[in-house]
């Protein structure tokens, strides 16, 4: 659900390359009216929902462009984009052909009156501005780098503002691990909501008696080791992972990821399966005897469980609730012995391809 692509065919052809290569990023034209928004741009400035109204053809410096922008759930506050204007302002005036006065009769009145002593400047190749970026009640800085676009024959087409968090690499890095596509499907539950899914809860059994024989630091290792398999299994089988509670967790295989009941059910499954085969690797590397580490399963059908993301300042997780959630966990607490045990609910969702494929009879 792109915006439509510029005419200008300098902007037209940067800005297919910023939405090819999925940059939030926003363009101007030589008159510094919005020319083109990326979909990730969108995105992130609704909060993971489309914007209904974005400004296209609006004056960056006009009332109209800080009142929309004011109105997203996610944009610049309007303080610190006007206090990003201010810092362009030179080189919008620069390239108005009104020149400062252009800029200061059409400004909107909250950024006119810092105008007044503003003259024009030959532009930089490149300006770099901080924003603040509101997300609910908090904020966080942003940083933008305003690149100037000339055509094949040396003319100025306009501007690019390719927009990053202003963290240091190594936060970014830390980000990196995170698996993408997970991450981009935590935006379709920003917004809780009730999802029929299959149900996951894993747990290490008796793991008291493993802290009390373990070092602190083996038993952390050993942890990690199985909390890492356990969330590789899932998210490979577009599952989403709930929450780590100690040794174990929960995890979510909604109907909506999956087209239907049927395939929702088997990802669970064979997620389950995978991990318990991974059971033995992780006691190995943990010095540990393959029958010493146990993991139980509990599989159960959620019709509406109540699934949302849960985001702080500290972390940001998938969390569900219900009634069914809760049978879940008491199906898992039953599992003694490193059983896996199913529902009944959970497997008549299973079509009967999906069940011969998984190898069950008498469904």
């Amino acid at each position: 659900m792109a915006l439509p692509l510029p005419r200008d065919p300098t902007l037209r052809a940067v800005a297919e390359q910023l939405e090819a290569w999925r940059y939030v990023a926003e363009v101007w034209d030589e008159s510094w009216r919005l020319a083109y928004l990326t979909t990730d741009y969108v995105l992130s400035a609704g909060a993971g929902s489309w914007l209904n109204e974005v400004g296209l053809g609006e004056a960056v410096f006009g009332e109209r462009t800080l009142g929309l922008r004011d109105a997203w759930p996610a944009g610049a506050t309007t303080a610190s984009f006007v206090d990003g204007l201010v810092e362009l302002a030179p080189t919008i005036a620069h390239d108005l052909p009104g020149g400062a006065d252009e800029l200061r009769a059409v400004a909107a009145p909250v950024l006119s009156a810092r105008l007044r002593n503003i003259v024009p400047r030959d532009p930089l190749p490149v300006q770099l501005v901080r924003t603040d970026v509101k997300f609910g009640t908090a904020t966080r800085p942003f940083q933008s780098a305003v690149v100037r676009l000339h055509g094949s024959d040396g003319r100025f087409a306009g501007t690019a503002s390719l927009v990053t968090p202003a963290m240091p690499g190594m936060v970014i890095s830390l980000l990196g691990t995170g698996d993408q596509a997970t991450l981009e499907q935590l935006l379709g539950l920003l917004r809780p909501a009730r999802r029929p899914g299959a149900v996951m809860s894993v747990d290490l059994e008796g793991s008291s008696q493993l802290a009390r024989r373990l070092s602190t630091q083996a038993f952390f290792e050993l942890i990690r080791r199985l909390i890492f398999r356990i969330d590789e299994e899932v998210v490979s089988r577009r599952g989403v992972v709930g929450k780590h509670a100690g040794d174990g967790a929960s995890a979510f295989f909604l109907s909506e990821t999956f087209g239907g009941e049927s395939a929702a059910v088997r990802a669970c499954i064979e997620a389950a399966r995978a991990i318990r085969l991974h059971t033995a690797e992780v006691a190995t590397r943990s010095g540990l005897e393959a029958a010493e580490l146990t993991v139980r399963f509990g599989l159960h059908w959620g019709t509406a469980i109540y699934v949302g993301r849960l985001l702080t300042g500290g972390r940001t997780e998938v969390t569900a609730l219900g009634d069914e959630v809760n049978e879940t966990a008491r199906i898992e607490s039953c599992a003694s012995g490193g059983l896996m045990l199913a529902s009944k609910l959970l497997l008549e969702q299973l079509s009967d391809s999906d069940a011969g494929a998984l190898e069950l009879t008498g469904k």
